[in-house]
């Protein structure tokens, strides 16, 4: 708790989105309440989506409009530094990895062969040889596969609102194969969950240019 704190802490101050430190010159205490309700809040499954909404709400919360006028997406980039700077990308892909053995045990074999072949773990690797062939095969037949194309659907959505580096793992090697079979991608496109369909609508735009 005391290490999220301090982290949480160094980056709300230096943001210092109400200008008590910069402008102000208040005591460097000034947002460790604020600091010490979101480290409180952070856990292992924290995403960027619910953290900015956590910290923007505070925030409106705690001062008035005249003084708080930061947008919701400046505090996403806020959210953003915070769980990366507290996780790291290795701990986010470790996250990713157990969530995909744990919503699909079947891939455990293959997907722990993959990390025992490479010092780091490369996700770009995890999800093109053995998840996108899963994945496929679940599409089809979409009615008997609907449990696990939701639990997929859900890991690609818990993906997509994590930093870029991950979200392109899910654009460029699990949407970007997708797209080569339209009717399996329309066909998954029915599970999908709002952030990932904004990639995938994203996507679609960029390579119709």
């Amino acid at each position: 708790m005391r290490e999220a704190f301090e982290k949480v802490k160094a980056i709300i101050d230096g943001w210092d989105p109400v200008d008590l430190l910069t402008c102000c010159h208040c005591p460097s205490d000034e947002y460790d309440d604020i600091s010490i309700e979101l480290a409180q809040m952070l856990t292992f499954d924290t995403d960027v989506e619910t953290l900015k909404n956590d910290i923007y709400n505070i925030f409106v919360r705690d001062f008035d409009a005249g003084t708080f006028d930061k947008s919701p997406q400046e505090c996403e980039t806020i959210a953003r530094k915070i769980i990366e700077n507290l996780h790291g990308s290795e701990y986010m892909k470790e996250n990713i990895v157990e969530k995909l053995i744990a919503d699909f045990p079947n891939l455990k074999n293959e997907i722990e062969s993959n990390l025992n072949d490479f010092p780091e773990i490369y996700l770009h690797l995890i999800f093109g040889d053995i998840f996108n062939p899963y994945l496929l095969s679940l599409l089809d037949n979409p009615q008997k596969n609907r449990s696990k194309l939701i639990k997929a659907s859900e890991l690609l959505e818990y993906m997509s609102k994590m930093d870029n580096s991950i979200q392109e793992v899910v654009v460029t090697t699990v949407l970007e194969r997708l797209s080569d079979n339209s009717e399996k991608l329309v066909l998954f496109s029915r599970f999908v969950g709002d952030r990932t369909r904004q990639l995938m609508n994203d996507y679609m735009k960029f390579i119709l240019l």
